[in-house]
């Protein structure tokens, strides 16, 4: 027989792998436990945030042909003229102040835009504004004669930056008037944009429906130089467009941005 400090080795020796088996299934069982889950890594579907608001709807200006010469937020340029012998119907004179006396087809809008029109000037007198208009309608017999005018006194670069051959002025569209004030001595001309005038259009005149046509720094866009005294009527949802993402309206024809609804 075996004596018995012999037999405690062997048996020890016997039980030990087991004993070591157990002690390490126990240790890692006790580190998985304490790992932090894994975070699953970011899916490549995942939607980000839109730049376009939820309550933008899916309109597009449109650019002026045959079917859309009509339309009020119709984009007229060098490249989209109106059709030929277009003039608008609904030709009225708007209640506001212009700087010259007697009648004048300059002194027409389209009905909607003149109703608007004086919406705006009289919020621009609540506020201590005083508008004048300068320029509204004119038809295409009238702009070939100031452009070809513009051309003989100021050079056709210059008449090419500033004014539209005839067919392709907004002018003709009846939704445009040129405006100014006494602090420039109601010309029109880029320092109307310092003036207290200017800057109220700036703030105000998308709340009547108006953006500022030519806006600086897009000159290479509109095909214009800045003008801001030039107004625009296209109603109020695209105008609000237009000034909540700072977009021309050939922007807004090629689809930067919907126009948002009211």
């Amino acid at each position: 027989m075996f004596p018995r400090r012999r037999l405690h080795r062997l048996l020890i020796l016997a039980i030990a792998p087991f004993f070591l088996f157990v002690l390490y299934r126990a240790a890692e069982d006790s580190l998985i436990r304490l790992s932090p889950s894994p975070v699953p890594p970011a899916s490549a579907t995942t939607e980000q945030p839109s730049a376009i608001p939820a309550d933008a709807g899916g309109e597009r200006l449109p650019y002026a042909d045959e079917r859309t010469a009509g339309e009020l937020a119709v984009v007229v340029n060098k490249e989209h003229p109106l059709p030929a012998g277009y003039a608008p119907s609904d030709l009225v004179a708007p209640d506001i102040p212009f700087v010259f006396e007697g009648e004048h087809e300059k002194r027409l809008l389209r009905d909607m835009a003149a109703r608007e029109i004086e919406k705006l000037f009289e919020a621009a007198e609540e506020d201590g504004v005083q508008l004048y208009g300068v320029s509204g309608y004119r038809s295409y017999e009238t702009q070939k004669a100031l452009y070809s005018f513009n051309v003989r006194t100021k050079g056709e670069a210059h008449a090419a930056r500033y004014s539209a051959l005839p067919g392709t002025s907004e002018h003709q569209t009846g939704l445009a008037l040129d405006v100014s004030s006494a602090s420039v001595d109601y010309k029109l001309v880029p320092a109307f944009a310092d003036t207290e005038e200017g800057r109220w259009l700036v703030r105000h005149a998308h709340l009547y429906g108006f953006v500022i046509r030519y806006p600086s720094g897009k000159e290479d866009i509109t095909g214009y130089a800045y003008e801001p005294w030039h107004l625009r009527y296209v109603g109020r949802p695209a105008a609000l467009s237009a000034h909540t993402y700072d977009l021309t309206l050939e922007e807004m024809a090629a689809g930067a941005v919907p126009v948002v609804a009211q």
